[in-house]
């Protein structure tokens, strides 16, 4: 498959689609990402996941965040979906579920992971 067509894919996607290196730090962010959170790609990419972390939840999710960077390991991966508030450009709660996919380097350290989010249907 040529690399054009995955960039393609990833930005057009439905679904949120987002990756960051192992301190948090935002490094892809997709269309959908824009349009849900409403940060455009230049100024989400190099800003750490606070932008879309409700300020009470930071910190347990910073904790749950370098568990993850240290061990390796999540209970939120593959099929199993995490569901959480998260906040928008404009101060907006919504509420997303998310599943995330790690990446590891040449000497098994996590270097990037990436998060399939979807927005929460209202009720």
């Amino acid at each position: 498959m040529e690399k054009r067509v995955l960039e393609e894919f990833l930005e057009e996607a439905p679904d949120i689609i987002l990756t960051v290196d192992r301190k948090g730090v935002i490094v892809y962010w997709n269309k959908s990402a824009e349009e849900i959170f409403g940060y455009v790609k230049k100024e989400a990419e190099g800003n750490s996941l606070d932008i879309i972390i409700p300020e009470k939840l930071q910190q347990r999710h910073w904790e749950g965040f370098n568990k993850v960077m240290e061990t390796g390991k999540s209970k939120y991966s593959k099929r199993d979906m995490l569901s959480v508030p998260a906040i928008t450009k404009s101060g907006d709660k919504i509420f997303i579920e998310f599943t995330i996919t790690m990446v590891k380097d040449n000497d098994g350290n996590i270097e990037y992971c990436f998060a399939v989010i979807r927005e929460k249907p209202k009720k």
